[in-house]
């Protein structure tokens, strides 16, 4: 009986870290996601404010259109 039950707690374990594992990675995805697009927008504002609030007839929002897709 104890060695079943043993089994039923390692069983447990195991599944309980697959569970955290498929959430821990979503997050990850999920933090990439965000991150990309933010950092084009960061990157592109800067270069646009330097030149003056555009770059060539590029506005700021379009280049980041242009870059994110």
């Amino acid at each position: 009986m104890k060695s079943l039950l043993q089994l039923y707690i390692q069983q447990f374990k195991t599944t309980f870290a697959t569970m955290f594992q498929y959430r821990a990675s979503l997050v990850i995805w999920m933090i990439g996601q965000v991150l990309e697009p933010l950092v084009y927008l960061i990157v592109w504002s800067t270069v646009s404010n330097g030149n003056g609030g555009s770059i060539e007839s590029y506005t700021t929002g379009l280049l980041y259109l242009i870059s994110s897709y």
